[in-house]
């Protein structure tokens, strides 16, 4: 668009348009999947949750592709292992 200068001299409405339209940013729609998401985690029941919590919910919602490929068994047994007292409580984690 910058490389033809006879567009801006023939159709200078039509540039400044074109302008104008191709400077409008597109980061809006990460935004609105973020509204979107807040609603359906939010609800009443979940009305009494601290705001850490809530942001753990919805950043597992968001991030939900990333949160499948965390090896669950590795967690839980790392988590077991911190001390004695994890490991009479839950067992042993193959």
């Amino acid at each position: 668009m910058n490389s033809v200068s006879d567009c801006e001299d023939c159709l200078p409405h039509v540039h400044q348009l074109l302008k104008l339209y191709m400077s409008v940013p597109l980061g809006s729609a990460t935004a609105e999947r973020t509204f979107s998401v807040m609603r359906r985690v939010i609800s009443w029941l979940r009305s009494s949750m601290s705001s850490n919590t809530l942001n753990n919910r919805i950043f597992s919602v968001i991030h939900k592709q990333r949160i499948d490929e965390v090896a669950a068994q590795e967690v839980a047994k790392e988590y077991v292992e911190i001390n004695e007292q994890r490991r009479i409580y839950f067992g042993q984690f193959q």
